[in-house]
């Protein structure tokens, strides 16, 4: 139901440096619940259009606007969830479309320097 149930990760990540971002990680980090299909719903998480033709008054194409989260819809296996720059919410739709994807790089608090 909306990316809230917990969903076995299918993924093995041991020595990888990248990964993509989860429905649970969204919504912690954004305050939200996606499926609500708000547009304007990442407006306080706006990091998430960095680097991509995200704008609040015109829309956009490609995979520069809309990329995948790793979590798939629990009510539909071949659907997926992803970021929409353009309208700055969260929808899901089908894997067989051709769209970015945007990989989170996890590093340990103990590995910054703030010297």
């Amino acid at each position: 139901n909306n990316g809230s149930n917990t969903i076995e990760n299918p993924f093995n990540y041991t020595g990888a440096v990248g990964r993509l971002l989860t429905v649970q990680e969204l919504n912690k980090s954004c305050n939200i619940t996606i499926g609500n299909l708000t547009n304007g719903e990442l407006d306080g998480c706006e990091y998430l259009m960095e680097d991509s033709s995200y704008s609040k008054t015109s829309g956009c194409s490609g995979g520069t606007c809309y990329y995948w989260l790793e979590t798939p819809c629990s009510s539909n296996r071949g659907m997926v969830w992803r970021v929409i720059g353009s309208s700055r919410n969260v929808t899901d739709d089908y894997v067989s479309l051709t769209l970015g994807v945007r990989p989170v790089i996890e590093i340990k608090k103990a590995d910054i320097s703030l010297d």
